[in-house]
């Protein structure tokens, strides 16, 4: 049983030991995570490395950006008077441009009246 997670251990040791311990993590933070699990597998606790890749890559998981946290933020930004934070935030997000259907348009065009005399 040891061996096969030795095994496993050796094919992923550089993701297990370089993985950031937080997302905005400094560097000395970094250095001491590094330090303290290569230790860890100079004891051979090789169960403790894997138990704790896994908590770091479900803290990642639950810190993706849907969305809907996206829409309520740009809401809250622009109702706040922000426009340039609501910006930012649609920027960075990961957006799909809409495909241009004519409901598309005709709810465009509803919304924009004709111009005036």
């Amino acid at each position: 049983d040891l061996e096969q997670v030795g095994f496993l251990a050796i094919h992923s040791i550089g993701a297990l030991l370089l993985q950031n311990p937080a997302k905005r993590s400094t560097a000395k933070e970094n250095k001491d995570a590094l330090t303290r699990r290569l230790d860890l597998w100079k004891k051979g606790a090789f169960f403790e490395l894997l138990s704790e890749a896994r908590e770091i890559q479900k803290r990642l998981r639950k810190s993706g950006t849907s969305k809907e946290s996206v829409s309520r933020g740009f809401s809250r930004l622009m109702f706040n008077g922000r426009v340039g934070s609501a910006m930012r935030l649609v920027g960075k997000a990961q957006s799909e441009p809409l495909e241009v259907t004519p409901e598309l348009i005709a709810a465009l065009e509803s919304k924009h009246p004709p111009d005036g005399p």
